[in-house]
């Protein structure tokens, strides 16, 4: 079992939880944070926010596979449900940048500031991105690659952002 910490001035560092000594540092690009990895762990993906760049690495060799260039200011990192491309805020350009294994292949402009990123629960035809500067959310409709709604976040500077679909079904019972 490997730790992957990303650390704000410096490469990400692969920590060995058995030995707990820090085993690699990966240069991915400047200011590396928000990591995100395949189902089957394989694959890490990490945003260089400095850099501008989306780092896809080999997390058995721990080595960087591929950099792709992104916006402005890239913030998180999804994957689709069937992990084929890589959806990235991009913070300081107002888009979404989506990416296959080699390189953007679209970007959605959405709100202002967009920041967290997370699929709808269910098949994933919808993403959602908090628009940190606009204060809202935006609906992206997957299959389109366009806007399908914005929806008010409650409050300032949404952040982060989590869907979950509840795996219980709860019933009131009025009558009691």
């Amino acid at each position: 079992q490997v730790l992957y910490v990303t650390k704000l001035g410096g490469p990400i560092s692969v920590v060995d939880l058995e030995q707990n000594v820090v085993i690699k540092e990966i240069d991915s690009g400047s200011m590396p944070h928000r990591l995100f990895f395949t189902n089957e762990g394989a694959i890490l993906f990490v945003v260089n926010t400095g850099s501008d760049t989306l780092s896809v690495i080999d997390s058995r060799k721990h080595g960087v596979i591929k950099t792709i260039p992104v916006g402005d200011s890239p913030e998180y990192v999804a994957l689709n449900p069937d992990e084929t491309l890589a959806y990235v805020t991009n913070i300081d350009s107002n888009t979404v940048s989506i990416a296959d294994a080699d390189k953007v292949v679209n970007e959605i402009p959405v709100g202002n500031g967009p920041y967290g990123i997370a699929f709808s629960a269910d098949s994933g035809d919808l993403l959602y991105v908090s628009n940190m500067r606009g204060n809202d959310l935006s609906i992206i409709n997957t299959t389109s690659n366009n806007i399908s709604d914005k929806i008010s976040a409650g409050g300032a500077g949404p952040n982060q952002v989590v869907v979950r679909k509840p795996d219980i079904e709860i019933v009131i019972d009025e009558d009691e």
